[in-house]
């Protein structure tokens, strides 16, 4: 009894109360496309993807990560500087 008002619930919350400009939106008509989407992922990390990857040598990403690293590193330096220079000089905006 108790599910039967939880999907009472989600049919008011669905139909009622949603923007209908949403309504032809992919993944927007009910819960469930979302749901097998989420299901799905957790399914390939969890099963698929290990029982694929056991026999495999792992991949050498040191030097990746490194120039990565270093990117986010000037990349966050460069974002300050240019937030504090806006907030320095353009506050009265």
């Amino acid at each position: 009894m108790f599910h039967v008002q939880h999907c009472g619930c989600f049919d008011v919350i669905f139909s009622l109360v949603s923007d209908p400009r949403t309504a032809k939106w992919p993944l927007m008509s009910s819960p469930f496309p979302t749901l097998a989407i989420c299901l799905s992922y957790v399914y390939i990390v969890k099963v698929l993807g290990p029982r694929v990857m056991e026999n495999r040598k792992p991949m050498e990403l040191r030097k990746v990560l490194v120039y990565y690293n270093l990117f986010q590193v000037l990349f966050s330096i460069w974002l300050f500087l240019e937030v504090s220079f806006i907030n320095m000089f353009f506050t009265d905006l």
